[in-house]
């Protein structure tokens, strides 16, 4: 019975610690060069590894490798630029969850 609580405990350690891979909420301010625009949003994003892969759009849609080159996300911020020209930063919100 011993052995069951511990394996069954460590395994939920282990998954309940994965640093790599998660989503989270995250203020993105994107400026739009060719218009001059500049605007922030709260929208959720996925981080692999350190880096931010994805951005999603609260009507469905989609930022992810297709449009730009994964930034390093280490200290919870990030910029890029995507295949737009547009110009991204990103700063991941703490202990939040984005449900829309």
């Amino acid at each position: 019975m011993i052995k069951h609580i511990l394996a069954f405990t460590f395994t939920a350690l282990i998954l309940s610690c994965n640093p790599t891979n998660n989503s989270s909420c995250a203020e993105v301010q994107v400026y739009n060069p060719s218009s001059g625009s500049n605007r922030t949003y709260t929208f959720k994003v996925d981080v692999e590894n350190g880096e931010m892969v994805k951005i999603y759009w609260p009507n469905g849609g989609w930022l992810d490798e297709d449009h730009f080159d994964p930034p390093s996300i280490s200290g919870g911020k990030a910029s890029f630029v995507d295949n737009q020209d547009k110009e991204y930063q990103v700063k991941l919100i703490k202990n939040s969850n984005c449900d829309w």
